[in-house]
Parts: C-alpha cells; structure tokens; sequence
C-alpha cells in the first residue's frame, strides 16, 4: 500500500495543480466581463448625455421660434402704431407690445439658461468621449492579455494531464476509484491529506493512534471519518544539528 500511497501523493500534487489552474481559467474571462459589463454602461451613459444634449437643442430651437414669432407680431404692433387715430387704439396696441417684449424677455432667458446647461453637456460628452477611448484602448490591451494567459493555460493543463495519465495505469483500479470519488465531492478538489500531530490535516480532527499507526505503517489506506478524505503520513525532516 505504501506505493500505492506515494503515487497517491503523486497523483494529488499534479490534480491540485490542475484545479488551480482551472480555477484561474474560468476567474480570468469572469473578470474581463465584468470590466467589459462596465465599459458597456458607461457607454450606455454616454448615450443618455448625448440623447439628452439633442433634447437641449430641441428646447433651444423651439424656444427661438417661439421668441421669432413674439417679434414679427412686435414689428406688426409697432407698424399699426403709425396708423391708429385714437389714443385707446394707441395705449391698446401698446399694452399688446409690452405684453410681447416682456414675454419675448422671459423666452430670451430660458435660451440662455438652455445654451448654458447645453454647454455644461457638450462639456460632460467630450471628457466622456475621451475617456471612453482611453479605456477603450485598455480593453482590447487586457483582452489580449487574458486571451495568451489562457493560451498558457491550456498548454500547462495539457502538460498536467499528460503527467496524470502515466500515473494512472500504476494506480490500482479499486484505490483510484476511492481516491476520485471523494475528489469529485469535495470543492476544493483535495482528496488527500497528512496526518500531522496527531490530526488530519483536512479537517483538524484527532485521530485514533490505531490509525496513525496502520496509516505509517501501510497496511491499509485509510478515511478520515470526519472528512472522509484518504490520510498519508509524511516523516518531519530533522534538522537538528550533527
């Protein structure tokens, strides 16, 4: 059993590599969605500003031909002025101008207020736009990035998964078995583990010195029965000066 065992370890150590690895390779494209997820936003903002900068300017031609209107019907007034012949006639016409200026000033107002926030906007756009291409930029430098990391990738699990397929002829079928059904439940992909002071190393839990002892000795494989992982033992190196 105490080969079976090492081509265990063996077994374990390139399977660990190879969970990790595809634990990076499904977190890297996840990362650069959420970055794409964002620029994808900000660009829909972009948008809003622009559709909202179009609205500005509907306002502000609308307004200046309200306030275009207000001043031909002014010149009108003004032009039947020379020809009234009584001073109601004259103080009626009057008031109607009055009337036109005060609301042609009010319109004048709201042009310029438009024109204003119109130019905070245009403003807001541009730094937006400039932005945008910057990350832009960014995005497809990151993409190309992730797209030879994970070329990298696959070449080290191909490498991984050649290493694993040498080992497993040597492996009995029954162990094997037992070692990937417990690898299969567990998240973390481990399956096996040491024994070090007197615990398992999966779960913290005190084993039974009987187990210690057939575990070191290698009559059998055993289970944790907290965790159900497969235990080894590994002899601590001594340093202790000569």
């Amino acid at each position: 059993m105490k080969e079976q065992m090492k081509l265990l370890i063996k077994l374990q150590e390139i399977d660990k590599q190879i969970f990790e690895i595809n634990s990076d390779k499904e977190i890297k494209p996840a990362k650069f969605e959420e970055l794409k997820a964002a620029y994808e936003a900000e660009q829909v903002h972009l948008t809003e500003l622009n559709e909202e900068l179009k609205g500005l300017q509907v306002r502000r031609k609308d307004q200046e031909g309200e306030l275009e209107a207000k001043e031909v019907n002014i010149k009108k007034y003004q032009t039947q002025l020379s020809q009234v012949k009584t001073n109601k006639e004259y103080s009626a016409l009057q008031h109607e101008i009055d009337g036109l200026k005060a609301d042609s000033s009010l319109i004048e107002d709201k042009i310029l207020k438009i024109m204003e926030e119109a130019e905070n906007l245009n403003s807001k756009v541009k730094d937006e736009q400039e932005r945008l291409k910057k990350e832009e930029i960014q995005m497809k430098e990151k993409e190309d990035l992730i797209t030879r990391e994970l070329t990298e990738i696959d070449r080290k699990l191909f490498s991984l998964s050649n290493e694993r397929e040498k080992i497993i002829p040597e492996i009995k079928p029954e162990v094997l078995a037992r070692y990937e059904k417990i690898q299969n439940k567990k998240s973390d992909g481990i399956a096996l583990v040491k024994i070090e002071d007197d615990s398992c190393q999966g779960c913290n839990m005190i084993l039974p010195p009987q187990v210690i002892s057939e575990v070191i000795i290698g009559t059998r494989i055993h289970n944790c029965e907290s965790c159900v992982r497969l235990l080894y033992y590994e002899p601590k190196e001594n340093n202790d000066s000569v």
